[in-house]
């Protein structure tokens, strides 16, 4: 989101208790779902699609849909030694921490469509 820029107008939604956004995006229950993935593997480099599905209140399938979930691009991860995966989580491997924004990014739905890009990965 974006704040608003002048101080006194902050000041005083702040005061009135209401953030100080001037514009902003709402994600939608699918965003939601592939952001606590992404962020769930980028922080603890493993995902466990039940307990991501369990904390959103829905099923494994809905959170396999919510992102861009692709056996021979994990399979293809896996054969290059990042990652080992099955049915109910991803691992990504110690020795290849450095790659996990790789497997992220290969998840993201949304990294399909983009030509933006603001950091690159090894």
């Amino acid at each position: 989101s974006q704040n608003v820029k002048d101080l006194d107008t902050y000041i005083s939604m702040v005061n009135a208790g209401r953030l100080p956004v001037l514009k902003g995006y709402s994600l939608n229950r699918e965003e939601q779902l592939a952001r606590e993935v992404i962020s769930t593997l980028m922080c603890n480099y493993s995902v466990n699609w039940e307990e991501v599905a369990s904390s959103a209140g829905v099923p494994v399938g809905q959170v396999k849909q919510a992102i861009r979930y692709d056996e021979q691009v994990l399979k293809a991860f896996a054969d290059d030694g990042i990652l080992v995966f099955d049915e109910t989580a991803i691992h990504v491997l110690p020795e290849a921490a450095p790659f996990v924004r790789n497997v992220a990014a290969a998840l993201d739905k949304l990294m399909l469509h983009s030509d933006k890009k603001f950091s690159k990965s090894l």
